[in-house]
């Protein structure tokens, strides 16, 4: 289904591929929020390689489109939210971390 070229296909009636030089990079999350009031706004979250390359979401719709649960695009405020999300990142990107500035503290996670 998933290529290192990045190239996406499937039965379903969609294919992606990456540009030149990028491949996809596809993350499943599963977001719980505590309480906080503080909301998630994909546009904050950040893919970065050991190069210092910052890398946002994608327009990753293709996913639910393969079958796969997509983790919504909107902002979110409450509940347990659970999905994958891509990124078109560079084709030899190594070292990624996924980071998110929340109020308190900032997230980072090696991948």
């Amino acid at each position: 289904m998933y290529d290192r070229k990045g190239t996406v296909d499937s039965k379903a009636k969609h294919c992606a591929e990456a540009d030149a030089g990028k491949t996809f990079c596809m993350i499943k999350l599963k977001i719980e929020k505590d309480g906080s009031k503080e909301t998630l706004d994909w546009a904050n979250l950040k893919l970065t390689d050991s190069e210092g390359n910052e890398y946002s979401r994608m327009d990753d719709e293709f996913i639910s489109e393969l079958g796969m649960t997509r983790m919504a695009g909107t902002t979110l405020n409450f509940g347990s939210n659970e999905g994958w999300i891509a990124f078109e990142i560079d084709e030899n990107a190594e070292g990624l971390e996924l980071s998110y500035p929340f109020e308190a503290e900032e997230y980072h996670c090696a991948l």
